[in-house]
């Protein structure tokens, strides 16, 4: 899973708290330091371009060992792996994820999900790191266009996965327009 890790993206490779402006994260200092202490994720959702994706690099790499990857390019790794009379590289790549210490997901909500918890294997698989981890006591956090809200009512989230993120994460909001434009 390393060679995809959003931290070594030549776009993120030099983001840190030490070399950007990060007045407009400081109403967050608390959850990011309960982040940073190992202690909960982070949910960090907003608009598009508002930096929610800068703030999880940074805490990424303040963290060790952190992998950052988007849920779909797990998926796709996954999909990647499975035979229908073996799945042993599939449980090899999940082990990995479940065991990392620091997992960041980003863009979440993006996928497709089928509402009211349909037979969808990516459904299946946020579940499934989501459940294990928590589980496991490892700190997952993400960052999404969306609340959590309207990952269920309206990207077709399961409530089950839902409240298991909301129970191991600080919920962050991050207000404003694009930085990109």
């Amino acid at each position: 899973m390393d060679r995809y890790n959003m931290l070594d993206a030549p776009m993120y490779k030099d983001v840190s708290f030490s070399n950007i402006d990060t007045s407009m994260y400081e109403p967050y200092r608390s959850q990011i330091k309960d982040c940073l202490n190992g202690n909960k994720g982070v949910f960090i959702y907003g608009d598009v371009g508002v930096g929610k994706t800068m703030l999880m690099m940074c805490i990424a790499r303040e963290m060790k060992d952190s992998l950052v990857i988007k849920l779909d390019t797990l998926t796709e790794q996954l999909r990647a792996t499975y035979r229908a009379t073996s799945t042993t590289e599939d449980y090899r790549l999940l082990e990995q994820i479940y065991r990392r210490p620091n997992l960041f997901i980003d863009d979440l909500g993006v996928e497709s999900f089928i509402k009211n918890g349909g037979d969808n294997f990516t459904q299946r698989v946020l579940y499934k790191v989501v459940e294990n981890r928590l589980v496991r006591g490892k700190v997952t956090s993400f960052t999404c266009n969306y609340s959590i809200s309207q990952l269920v009512n309206e990207r077709g989230v399961e409530k089950r996965t839902a409240d298991r993120i909301v129970g191991s994460c600080r919920s962050i909001e991050i207000r404003g327009g694009s930085k990109r434009w």
